[in-house]
C-alpha cells in the first residue's frame, strides 16, 4: 500500500511499465501520474481517496487501464489530457469519484481513446446517475450504453 505521498507513482518518459495489484490510497495529489510515456499498463489496482485524481495522464499513448477500482477520489478517477491518444480503458469500477464537481467520473480530452473492450464489447462500471452528462463531458456521441460500455450500479 502506498499512502500519504504527493503522488503514489510518477512515470515520466517511460515505456513498457506494469503497475499491478497495488493499493494507492489517500495521497496529497493522486494515485498515478503519467507523462510523455507509452505502453503503460495499470491493472487490478485499488486507487481511492486521493486528494485530486486517481490517474492523471499527459501525452501518453498506447496504454491500458483495466480492472481497477476507483473510489472517492476528490476529482476525477481518470484524466486523459489533450495529447493522450490510442489508450484503452475498460473493466474499471468508478465509485463516487469527483466529489468536488459531482458529475463526471472521468475526463478525456485526448484522441482515439477507447472506453470499452472491442473484443468483449464490455466497458466500465459507473456509480453516476448522470450518464448523459458523463458522455457529453467525454465528447463522445453515444448511440447506446453498450457502445460506451457503462453500466449503472
Amino acid at each position: 500500500m502506498i499512502t500519504n505521498t504527493t503522488n503514489s507513482i510518477s512515470i515520466k518518459y517511460c515505456a513498457d511499465i506494469l503497475i499491478k495489484n497495488s493499493f494507492l490510497i489517500d495521497n496529497i495529489e493522486g494515485g498515478v501520474e503519467i507523462d510523455q510515456s507509452t505502453n503503460i499498463n495499470i491493472l487490478n489496482n485499488t486507487i481511492s481517496q486521493n486528494d485530486f485524481y486517481g490517474i492523471y495522464a499527459q501525452n501518453t499513448t498506447s496504454s491500458k487501464i483495466s480492472f481497477n477500482c476507483f473510489e472517492k477520489n476528490y476529482l476525477w478517477a481518470i484524466i486523459l489530457d489533450e495529447l493522450c491518444k490510442n489508450n484503452l480503458v475498460h473493466h474499471n469500477s468508478f465509485l463516487y469519484n469527483n466529489l468536488y464537481y459531482g458529475t463526471a467520473q472521468a475526463a478525456d480530452d485526448g484522441k482515439d481513446n477507447l472506453w470499452y473492450d472491442i473484443e468483449t464489447e464490455e466497458g466500465n462500471l459507473c456509480s453516476t446517475q448522470l450518464l448523459w452528462l458523463f458522455c457529453i463531458f467525454l465528447n463522445i456521441i453515444v448511440y447506446s450504453n453498450i457502445l460506451l460500455g457503462l453500466q449503472e450500479i
